[in-house]
């Protein structure tokens, strides 16, 4: 990962740490300790835990919104493609451990 800036450390291992546990469960320490980074790393790039959810949850949405336009853009029948959406939906939810905030 050490070619991957700090920043970006620390928000995939608080995602990673936030659909498993929940949000709420994560402290800041948690996030630390799993990225590997100094304490001042960390406070460097974000200035609390809400704003490291606000960029997580702005991170997520902007994932989510790719895959939503990439179902919108697919040719053929609507009704298929709902039913492909919300299967794919419910294999992510399955295979990703989240577990909401």
């Amino acid at each position: 990962m050490s070619n991957i800036p700090p920043r970006q450390i620390i928000l995939l291992k608080a995602g990673e740490l936030f659909h498993k546990r929940g949000y709420a469960s994560v402290t800041i320490e948690d996030v630390i300790e799993a990225s590997g980074l100094a304490k001042s790393t960390f406070h460097q790039n974000y200035s609390s835990k809400s704003k490291l959810g606000q960029a997580w949850l702005q991170r997520l949405m902007k994932q989510m919104r790719h895959v939503n336009e990439g179902f919108l853009e697919n040719p053929g029948d609507r009704d298929r493609r709902l039913r492909k959406y919300f299967y794919s939906m419910r294999s992510w939810l399955e295979n990703s451990g989240f577990r909401s905030c």
